[in-house]
């Protein structure tokens, strides 16, 4: 488990970052559940956009712990998440969803930035690819056959 003190500082503060996006998340939720904002007709709607945020909210949370803790996968679950934020706020155009739009396209440039790549690349290395797979199961194949 990797120290505090070695993350760097654009990755500490993009993390941060995503936790004020999760507590932000999880007001706008539960104002769209709760709240009197949507009446009438819309109230299906809102009732869905509160499921759906608590829903983003319970995954960010999740996901900024594994990436603290040097999971790539977390980093790029976050990505997609602060896309489907942006997504949200161009499909509806409400004020509170441009908001957590903007967190996450902060925070998603932070935690993009070399020096937290650098970091990733630290703790858990990419793999390195195989190329030329047909070559490959070339060479074991001929390793079984008999000459």
């Amino acid at each position: 488990m990797p120290k505090i003190t070695t993350r760097p500082y654009a990755l500490t503060t993009g993390l941060l970052l995503y936790l004020v996006l999760d507590i932000a998340v999880f007001g706008v939720a539960a104002f769209s559940l709760f709240g009197e904002g949507f009446r009438g007709e819309e109230a299906v709607f809102g009732s869905l956009l509160g499921g759906v945020l608590t829903a983003c909210g319970i995954v960010i949370l999740v996901e900024t712990w594994r990436a603290s803790r040097g999971r790539r996968s977390a980093r790029k679950t976050l990505t997609y998440l602060s896309i489907l934020l942006a997504v949200l706020y161009v499909w509806r155009r409400l004020l509170p969803i441009l908001l957590l739009a903007v967190l996450g396209a902060v925070a998603l440039v932070f935690v993009w930035l070399p020096a937290s790549e650098a970091y990733y690349q630290r703790i858990e290395p990419k793999r390195k690819r195989i190329r030329g797979y047909a070559s490959a199961t070339k060479k074991a194949a001929g390793v079984f056959r008999k000459k």
